[in-house]
Order: structure tokens, then C-alpha cells, then sequence
């Protein structure tokens, strides 16, 4: 059975634990600590967890006095902040210094005089790296905890009460609105080492339980045993099925 509900998946942890053959000592919080845990995990981690997405907001005056936009929890993290460049705010983008600028690139390349689209091309070229020279987009800060997204510039001349700003994203995807998740399978397998683990903890505070049957439960080595399949599905299907890293020059 593949899980499509939390339900299922507490139900599917037992069954790979052993049950209904064998009883699995361990409490109903204790099942959705450890299926708690599982998730935190793999959404922090897991690539099929997060989507890359764009979030807008409206500047109100709150944000503007705060200094910082407040973020939905499930943004994860934050790769880019549009409309925090001077080009966004009224009026800088069409000053004097900018046209003058123009006017000069086009007077030097001889825009508009049979050059074609290359002519072109250079001049916007150009113009958007004397524009990134002189209005230098805006640091900015985040981190998942706060759900603070700090710009560090004067928000008071940079921007008003009604303005849009655009973030480009990574989301945590809920599995309230795409149930699917609770059936992938490297959450499974997580989940299940995690019920898995709790329950040899529960059993080696007693040493060589007996079962109704004559069999004794060794709990230290469920425990172990558990604790070896964590650390290998998290090395295994998580950290190995990340994105390559790319290219760094040191």
C-alpha cells in the first residue's frame, strides 16, 4: 500500500516494523514524533520537497518601517529580490544622468544608422551594465526561522506604500494540498527507520522482553539496527539524489 494520507503512512511504518504479527510497543505521539521528524527531514533536504517558485508582495507601511517583509512559512529560501533596484522606484530609472549615458552609447556605436540588430544588442548591453554600475541592486538577507526577509537600503527613498516586490523562491510543498507526498518513497523509507528506531529505544530501557509466544525482543539491537538504516537512507536517498554542485573557482 502506498500512503496518501498521514494516516496511512503511521499505519505503513507499523507494518514495516512487524505489526499486526508482532505488537510494536510504542505510543501514538511517539508515531507522529518520529513520521514529524522523517518530514522535517526530507523537506529540508529532499529535492522532490521544494519547488522554485515566485512570491509578491505589497509593500504596506509597516514594512517599511520594519525595514524587512515578513514571509510565508513555507518559503524555504530566498534566491532573488526583484524591484529592489533603483530602476524599480519612480522616476530613477528616466533621470538626466541615464539619458545622457544613452546618448552618448548610441552617438558611439551608430545605432539606428543600417547596423542591424547587433548594433542593437551592444547598445542595450551597455546601457544595463552602466545601469548596474551606478544603481547596484540591493543586498538582501533570510533565513527560514525569522520568515524575515531583510533589504539592507533606505527603504524610505527606495520605496512607498503600495509597491510590488517579487521573490524568487524555494517553497516547502505542502502535503495537506499535494497528498502525493506522503507516498514517496524515500519519505517512507524514513519515516519507517525513524517508527523503527523509537520503538527499539522504547524496548532496550527493558532488557530481553518476552512475548506472549516465548520470543525475546532484543531492543538494543532493533535500536542499532534502526539507527544504521537513518543514517544510510539519509546518505543514500537523499544526499546522493541532490543536484550536482557547480563550478567553483577558488
Amino acid at each position: 500500500m502506498i500512503p496518501s494520507n498521514r494516516e496511512e503512512l503511521k499505519q505503513y511504518c507499523l507494518e514495516r516494523c512487524g505489526a499486526p504479527v508482532i505488537t510494536i510497543n510504542i505510543a501514538p505521539q511517539q508515531i507522529d514524533n518520529a513520521i514529524d521528524d522523517a518530514l522535517q527531514y526530507w523537506q529540508e533536504y529532499s529535492l522532490d520537497a521544494q519547488e522554485r517558485t515566485f512570491y509578491i508582495h505589497q509593500l504596506t507601511q509597516t514594512d517599511i518601517d520594519n525595514r524587512y517583509i515578513t514571509m510565508p512559512d513555507n518559503i524555504f529560501s530566498v534566491l532573488n529580490v526583484y524591484g529592489a533596484s533603483p530602476m524599480s522606484s519612480s522616476g530613477m530609472l528616466f533621470n538626466v544622468q541615464y539619458h545622457i549615458t544613452a546618448d552618448a552609447i548610441l552617438g558611439m556605436t551608430q545605432a539606428g544608422t543600417g547596423s542591424g540588430a547587433s548594433s542593437y544588442f551592444i547598445v542595450k548591453q551597455y546601457l544595463a551594465d552602466m545601469n548596474y554600475l551606478f544603481n547596484p541592486d540591493s543586498p538582501f538577507r533570510y533565513r527560514i526561522h525569522s520568515h524575515k526577509l531583510f533589504i539592507d537600503t533606505d527603504w524610505t527613498v527606495r520605496f512607498g506604500v503600495g509597491e510590488y516586490i517579487m521573490v524568487e523562491c524555494y517553497a516547502i510543498i505542502d502535503p495537506s494540498v499535494y497528498t502525493g507526498i506522503w507516498g514517496d518513497w524515500r519519505l517512507r523509507e524514513l519515516a519507517a527507520a525513524m517508527v523503527k528506531r523509537q520503538w527499539g529505544d522504547n524496548l532496550r530501557k527493558f532488557a530481553n522482553v518476552p512475548l506472549p509466544s516465548g520470543v525475546v525482543l532484543n531492543g538494543e539491537a532493533i535500536y542499532q539496527s534502526a539507527v544504521e538504516e537513518v543514517a544510510q537512507i539519509k546518505q543514500d536517498y537523499i544526499y546522493n539524489f541532490d543536484e550536482p554542485l557547480g563550478f567553483y573557482v577558488g
